[in-house]
């Protein structure tokens, strides 16, 4: 109480010295008698000057010594109850923890597998990579027609070349997988089964069934052919074979190497089994001598040599002689066979074969 009526007092001193604005001293001499409006407009100012000396001397007073009372402190939250605060508005923060969805969500997120789709087929791939799988189709279709062919020997048709699916992929990020079945003419033969065992990009091991290691164009995958069929020249390299074959690549890709051991097949032909003790050992070796170089003209350059060797003995029943076809896939040579020891030639000694190979490409040009 002593405090107000100071704050009073000290209003009306200051109110004497320095009149508000519109107050003259004529009306405080004792020579005016001032009527009552006149008397209550200063009363009203005098509680508005005392309003406001109020709100000053409180300013000054906190700043220099603090509220006078408990009443009197400002409501500031502190840091910790800010940051609680904080929380309890975010689910999650940088500082902050997950609420349980979010963490599902997480995790659910991590956990799921990722699925592509693209020109290269569809795949499925694990979060952390170890684990993938890639399937494709590869389908062609032929229409053959022979002119000219008196003794109908061959029918004009359209046919069904190749109706493949191709699953391939890895499993726990060093075992590579190819599994190609076709079902091209109504039947169901398995091109491909293999497993690669990658230990180092300089070593690999392969086990199943695949392509022989000899022919250039042979190891070339059919839907990277320049034209519809491979030349006639692979009618004299085998095709797809079980067996087991070490292979890798050296300083960077600059040369490749691969070399096995395999059941062994008649030339363009491939097998699932074999009908004799004794196999046949291949081995194929190929270099890009500028790949790495600054010589851009020369860097698609590649020669190679490859070779098979084997001793294959035939039966009546499986000569393991080959035929040869055109790329009409009509046969224009064959041994003789008619089922009888005496009128069907076999094979009947070693069988060797050596591949010199190179090519050559820069921009459109290719060799």
């Amino acid at each position: 109480m002593k405090r107000v009526l100071f704050v009073i007092m000290l209003g009306v001193s200051a109110t004497l010295e320095d009149p508000m604005p519109g107050f003259s001293r004529a009306y405080l001499s004792e020579d005016d008698s001032p009527s009552t409006a006149a008397l209550q407009e200063q009363l009203k100012a005098l509680e508005q000057r005392v309003q406001t000396l109020e709100k000053l001397l409180k300013s000054q007073s906190w700043n220099a010594c603090g509220p006078a009372t408990e009443a009197d402190r400002p409501s500031v939250p502190s840091p910790e109850a800010a940051r609680l605060e904080d929380l309890d508005k975010k689910p999650a923060t940088p500082e902050g923890r997950l609420v349980p969805e979010q963490k599902d969500a997480e995790t659910k997120k991590k956990d799921s597998p990722i699925a592509g789709a693209g020109a290269n087929g569809f795949s499925l791939t694990s979060p952390d990579g170890d684990f993938n799988l890639k399937v494709r189709a590869h389908f062609q279709a032929d229409g053959r027609f022979f002119a000219g062919d008196a003794a109908d020997t061959s029918a004009s048709t359209f046919a069904t070349r190749v109706a493949r699916l191709l699953f391939e992929g890895t499993l726990a990020r060093h075992f590579d997988f190819r599994f190609m079945p076709d079902f091209a003419g109504g039947r169901l033969v398995l091109q491909d089964a293999y497993m690669d065992v990658r230990f180092l990009p300089q070593i690999r091991l392969r086990a199943g069934k695949f392509k022989t290691p000899f022919g250039l164009e042979r190891l070339q995958q059919e839907v990277n052919l320049s034209l519809v069929e491979r030349a006639l020249p692979n009618n004299l390299v085998p095709n797809r074979d079980l067996g087991i074959q070490v292979h890798g690549d050296l300083f960077g890709g600059v040369l490749n190497y691969m070399g096995g051991v395999f059941n062994g097949v008649p030339d363009g032909a491939s097998a699932d089994q074999d009908n004799q003790d004794s196999k046949d050992y291949g081995g194929r070796v190929f270099a890009q001598p500028f790949l790495k170089t600054e010589i851009h003209a020369l860097r698609g350059l590649g020669i190679g040599m490859a070779a098979t060797s084997g001793s294959h003995h035939g039966t009546s029943a499986a000569p393991s002689l080959p035929s040869y076809l055109t790329t009409g896939q009509s046969t224009f040579f064959s041994y003789r066979s008619d089922g009888t020891k005496e009128g069907t030639a076999i094979a009947d000694g070693r069988l060797s074969r050596l591949s010199p190979q190179a090519y050559y490409h820069w921009g459109p040009f290719g060799l």
